[in-house]
């Protein structure tokens, strides 16, 4: 019996085994994609949940070729912040609108 996709790329993530799991284009002129479409995609498929997505996005940031001080900036004064204000809207709005969003798995 094949394992379902949000099984796998869960096992990976939170392994412990040093994996940084994160979504990108590769080449995105080439393959006719944007971040949004494969952010989409990929919540689809595996129901990524908003904490894992943030994951994603710190992983992605970590793992980027900039110098290590950009990283820290970025995470810190963009990606951070930008989570925070998506949770604290998906708060006010109350539970049956936030669904899964808030699951951390």
């Amino acid at each position: 019996m094949p394992v379902p996709a949000s099984k796998t790329i869960r096992s990976v993530c939170s392994s412990g085994r040093g994996f940084r799991v994160c979504l990108n284009t590769d080449d995105r002129l080439m393959s006719d994609t944007t971040m949004t479409r494969e952010t989409t995609l990929a919540t689809e498929l595996f129901e990524l949940s908003l904490f894992e997505l943030e994951k994603l996005s710190l992983n992605a940031m970590k793992s980027a070729f900039t110098p290590f001080d950009k990283r820290i900036r970025i995470i810190f004064d963009t990606i951070k912040p930008g989570f925070a204000r998506i949770r604290a809207g998906l708060a006010s709005a109350g539970p049956t609108d936030s669904g899964t969003a808030t699951h951390q798995a």
